[in-house]
């Protein structure tokens, strides 16, 4: 007989006498009722060995897992057993633990509708054994560190659940949590639905056992992909509690590699909130304590990768512009500028010692922090030099981005500016002098770290100018593009160049203030519009390189009249001439589209306001060019050609040369293409009526901005709304109470010109631009008309008769309009006499410029109906002379 058979037979027989008539021999067959009885009967309360025999008995016969029906009952049991446990009763330890293993199984059904019935018990059965972990905290106690561990089991078993299927695997490495972030798998919202991540947060604090913090671990990396979970984890602050794992198990355990996927997914899934937490000086002290520690120390691989674990989850952090202050303050940016440098700017730092001048200001954190754990010989350790490996240079790639994040804060960019950062960059693209150090890279290597030299540059060299100016920074643009083939390296050339030479603007209050070019390019850079029209003028780069060289072109011809000679010596008003046509072909609209766009831009800002330019523009038949493009243009594109052209007849030649240009495509001339597009801006604005009479004398332009009509129409709606409002109480299409009449008709408006002149089939990005670009045509087609004159040898129509009758008082139109709006926004207060009458006098002036206007365009509706009659009769007259 075996041995196990003989031990078996020598232990004495179990009595179940008690108890056969409750638990069956098949898990659907107990009879849990009855087992309740047994537990909570005053006769049978001191018999506890009794209870938990039965316990044991249930989840042995479970132990493939619990029934759904059983739920209810188990809730109950779970509750008697923790309450019995609590109370000092430390033999049922055991039969908790077995219920967690269970518990952390998938439930069976008998029937079909059992998930229906009994599902929603499940949160209550988890709530019940996770409230357990209160009573369980570590005090160096062997039965609590098993009911910990087997509960934290259990919990890890639910969150896994699920996440190996099918429809979470298929797809890109990353999309997991792409998968599952939003939506989750049952198994997460089950827990979603408890106080787990709260009752883990209480423990993890305290935790002790190596055992049940990789559980836990294991269990917070799995639920930290689904957000609600992840968002209960920074409320719950467990991340400043991961961060002390991973201080504490610096180069040892694994487990900081599983905190750091924990903090990448928080970060990822609930970014404002998690790096606000993150922004501590606690958490920047620790982040300086990694580095340090594996910048010195880091020899392994893995450790390489938590390296660069850690820059990465700093760049989420350093994102966050609140968190800049307290990265400063703690040193960590001067950490972070002092391994970033490499070569002759490394021996630079360290023979003028700003590192350690930086280190005597820092007050907030130990400086003993900034120190190796290591030392040797009472000396500072060198770190471990970088190599051509892919970690190293994912290294260099996640330290330069970090540092760019700090940049838009003075102090950081003091800091930057000090580390001679941006100079460290430009060594990189400098094509004339090569630091030892990068002949050792492979030519995509030297590619990549280029690119993204330029990259970062283009975030520093705004808060930085000084550094990058003094080092030549566009000289040094201007020779790799010239040197290189490569169109990725030119984009981004261009691109630096660009940021470097283009104005902007901000408000302060009602002024707006324009911002001077950070890094403007002086005259020792005339040869960069030589290598810029090349590249131009090459149809066989790709619109984005184009469109860029000439959105340079045109930033520097209007900032620099030295510029605007070089560009026409170096004919460039030919070349751009050659290029202001529409040439939509199949596939490329879009891309012909911006542009496009660019071209009509740098006419503008090249050549409109040079009278050399401009003579020579007309002479290669630009004007004709921008009038054919006009005719065919998307709606954005023609808007901005109408700008551009009625600067462009402020020159007497190219009014004249107006007059006598005719569609290719129509025959038609200039001034009936304008009127076209003038009615369609007033159908727009619904500024007239269906006989061409203006609909509202005080708004002649525009009537739905009228305050008067506004309020009707917000008291009719509030009326209709009131009647058949939504089971909230109120309409689902009501618009806030807080919108105003007038912005929410502007908004209307916007929409209704996007949607009427826009091609329907145009991309997410045409439509954007579109409603950036939208604004009223009306004053371009009037400073037009102005120019070459309202009277032309042309026969119009009669709506377009009507039309220009409005063309000639617009100015007067506009005063209008202004008025009446002032007089609205006045109306609550009570002006002087004169103050009132001269506003009463000043509308009742420009009011009668419109009665004038409405009576010409009734005369002359009333002179084509008339026309229109006497035709007729004359066709019938001549009908009926025809049978006579």
């Amino acid at each position: 007989m075996p041995a196990d058979a003989a031990a078996a037979t020598t232990q004495p027989p179990m009595d179940f006498r008690e108890i056969q008539d409750a638990v069956r021999e098949l898990p659907e067959d107990i009879d849990f009722p009855a087992v309740m009885e047994l537990l909570t009967s005053k006769h049978t309360a001191t018999v506890v060995d009794r209870h938990i025999k039965a316990v044991m008995k249930i989840c042995r016969q479970c132990q493939n897992g619990f029934l759904l029906k059983h739920l209810p009952f188990l809730v109950e049991l779970v509750e008697i057993a923790g309450a019995r446990w609590k109370a000092g009763q430390l033999e049922w330890a055991e039969p908790i633990c077995a219920i967690a293993q269970i518990g952390g199984q998938p439930f069976s059904s008998c029937a079909t509708e059992d998930l229906l019935q009994f599902g929603k018990h499940l949160p209550s059965f988890a709530n019940a054994v996770i409230s357990i972990l209160q009573d369980a905290q570590p005090e160096k106690d062997a039965q609590r560190d098993m009911i910990r561990i087997e509960i934290t089991y259990m919990i890890a078993s639910i969150a896994r659940y699920g996440l190996d299927d099918e429809w979470v695997q298929e797809g890109p490495d990353d999309s997991v949590i792409q998968n599952v972030a939003y939506t989750g798998t049952p198994s997460l919202r089950l827990l979603h639905q408890t106080n787990v991540i709260a009752e883990i947060a209480r423990v993890f604090r305290i935790e002790y056992s190596s055992e049940a913090l990789v559980i836990m671990l294991g269990a917070l990396k799995d639920m930290s992909l689904f957000q609600p979970l992840a968002v209960q984890i920074t409320n719950c602050g467990l991340l400043s509690n991961l961060i002390a794992v991973i201080r504490n198990n610096l180069l040892g355990s694994d487990v900081l590699l599983i905190s750091a996927e924990i903090l990448w997914n928080v970060l990822e899934l609930d970014r404002e909130h998690a790096s606000a937490a993150l922004g501590a000086m606690d958490v920047m002290e620790s982040f300086v304590v990694f580095l340090t520690t594996v910048l010195h120390e880091g020899y392994r691989y893995k450790d390489k990768i938590f390296r660069n674990d850690m820059l990465a989850l700093l760049i989420f952090i350093l994102g966050r512009t609140e968190n800049h202050d307290s990265a400063a303050r703690s040193g960590l940016v001067c950490l972070l500028l002092k391994h970033a440098a490499e070569g002759p700017i490394r021996e630079m730092l360290e023979t003028s010692k700003i590192f350690e001048e930086e280190l005597e200001s820092i007050k907030d954190v130990p400086t003993t922090i900034f120190l190796p754990r290591k030392l040797k010989d009472d000396t500072r350790k060198a770190p471990i030099a970088l190599t051509t490996s892919a970690e190293d240079m994912e290294f260099r790639i996640l330290i330069w981005r970090a540092i760019a994040k700090t940049a838009a804060t003075e102090r950081c960019a003091e800091l930057i500016e000090k580390f001679l950062f941006p100079n460290l960059l430009l060594r990189f693209l400098d094509v004339v002098c090569l630091d030892h150090f990068q002949s050792q890279w492979s030519p995509d290597q030297r590619k990549k770290l280029q690119l993204e030299a330029m990259r970062v540059l283009f975030s520093v060299v705004p808060h930085c100018p000084s550094s990058y100016l003094e080092s030549d920074g566009n000289g040094v643009v201007i020779r790799l593009l010239q040197t290189t083939q490569d169109q990725d390296l030119q984009k981004a050339c261009l691109t630096l160049l660009h940021r470097s030479c283009l104005a902007s603007t901000r408000a302060d209050g009602f002024e707006q203030i324009d911002i001077p070019p950070c890094c403007m390019l002086d005259e020792s850079h005339l040869d960069v519009v030589e290598i810029l029209l090349e590249i131009f003028s090459q149809r066989s780069n790709p619109f984005s390189l184009r469109q860029l060289a000439c959105s340079i072109l045109g930033c520097l011809c209007r900032q620099d009249e030295a510029y605007s000679t070089k560009f026409r010596k170096a004919k460039g008003v030919e070349t751009v001439a050659k290029e202001v046509r529409w040439r939509a072909q199949g596939g490329e609209l879009q891309d012909r589209l911006f542009f496009m766009l660019h071209v009509v831009d740098c006419v503008w800002c090249a050549i409109v306001g040079d009278t050399s330019n401009e003579e020579r523009f007309l002479k290669q038949g630009g004007l004709f060019s921008l009038l054919d493009a006009l005719e065919m243009a998307p709606v954005m594109l023609r808007r901005h050609i109408l700008g551009c052209i009625a600067d462009l007849v402020q020159n007497s030649n190219a009014a004249s040369l107006f007059v006598q240009w005719n569609s290719g495509k129509t025959m038609k001339g200039g001034l009936k293409i304008l009127l076209e597009f003038w009615a369609e801006e007033q159908d727009i604005a619904e500024a007239v009526n269906a006989e061409g009479l203006l609909q509202n004398l005080d708004f002649p332009l525009n009537p739905k901005l009228d305050p008067l009509t506004l309020a009707d129409a917000a008291e009719k709606g509030a009326a209709s709304t009131g009647g058949s409002a939504g089971p909230a109480g109120g309409s689902a299409t009501a618009p806030p109470a807080d919108a105003s009449p007038t912005a929410d008709a502007e908004h209307k408006a916007e929409d209704l010109s996007i949607h009427k002149l826009q091609n329907p089939a145009s991309s997410t990005m045409v439509l954007e631009l579109a409603a950036r670009v939208d604004q009223d045509s009306r004053p371009k087609i009037y400073a037009i008309l102005s120019k070459i004159g309202f009277e032309k040898n042309e026969t119009l129509t009669m709506e377009e008769r009507q039309a220009l009758e409005l063309l000639r008082l617009l100015p007067e139109c506009l005063a209008l309009e202004q008025l009446r709006q002032v007089e609205w926004n006045l109306q609550d207060f009570k002006l002087l006499a004169q103050d009132q009458k001269w506003l009463d006098e000043m509308i009742s002036e420009q009011r009668t410029r419109t009665e004038w206007i409405q009576n010409v365009q009734g005369q002359l509706f009333e002179e084509h109906q008339s026309q229109q009659v006497a035709n007729l009769q004359r066709y019938y007259d001549d009908i009926r002379n025809r049978f006579k």
